[in-house]
């Protein structure tokens, strides 16, 4: 921790954050590939769900359009709410949980797809695939970019309590807000453009 402008400026271990990330993401998928060998009697279940997400993907009564709005309405749902639930200390395990969950629909969906194998059933694996290839590694990056701030901020309170300093607190503020909006916007149009060109291939090719 090094002091500027009467300020210490807090030195993030990114690394240890990454692996920490990324271990509850394998964590996640880990036990959803785990839930279907204790919960055998849902492969039907989901493998109905998964047909009926199969047939609406690919029903072209559905235009590219209609069905990319709302896979970036859900993507941006997502990236906001890490982003908020990153803002305070106290909802931090909340983001933690929302990566856990994301790997465990990832890790259950897949392998009830491989256990109740239909080549149909490949266009399904593909489009997941397609939807998390950007939001997963990016959504880390909001995270790491949210709690570098957050930390900063706890790390200079008693500073701007002391010296009754709002200013450095206000930069600090804007500039998570920035930093973080200038990743999620990119973030969610280039996962847009990706499941756009998924879902076109989907519904002309498979």
């Amino acid at each position: 921790m090094r002091k500027i402008n009467g300020f210490s400026s807090f030195k993030f271990n990114y690394k240890i954050f990454v692996v920490f990330i990324i271990f509850i993401l394998t964590l996640g998928v880990s036990s959803g590939v785990y839930l279907n060998k204790i919960y055998p009697e849902s492969i039907n279940s989901i493998t109905e769900y998964i047909s009926r997400t199969s047939n609406y993907y690919s029903n072209t009564d559905y235009s590219v359009f209609e069905l990319v709005f709302l896979n970036l309405k859900n993507d941006f749902l997502y990236l906001s709410s890490l982003f908020i639930l990153s803002l305070g200390v106290i909802t931090w395990p909340l983001t933690f949980l929302a990566i856990f969950l994301k790997g465990l629909s990832i890790g259950f969906t897949i392998n009830t797809l491989v256990l109740g194998f239909n080549p149909g059933y490949i266009k399904i694996i593909f489009l997941i695939l397609v939807k998390n290839i950007v939001i997963i590694p990016l959504s880390i990056v909001i995270m790491i970019i949210t709690f570098s701030y957050v930390l900063e901020f706890l790390s200079n309170f008693k500073l701007f309590r002391k010296f009754k300093n709002n200013n450095h607190m206000k930069r600090l503020i804007v500039k998570c807000s920035v930093n973080t909006m200038s990743v999620v916007v990119p973030t969610v149009l280039i996962q847009s453009i990706l499941n756009a060109v998924s879902i076109f291939l989907l519904q002309r090719i498979f």
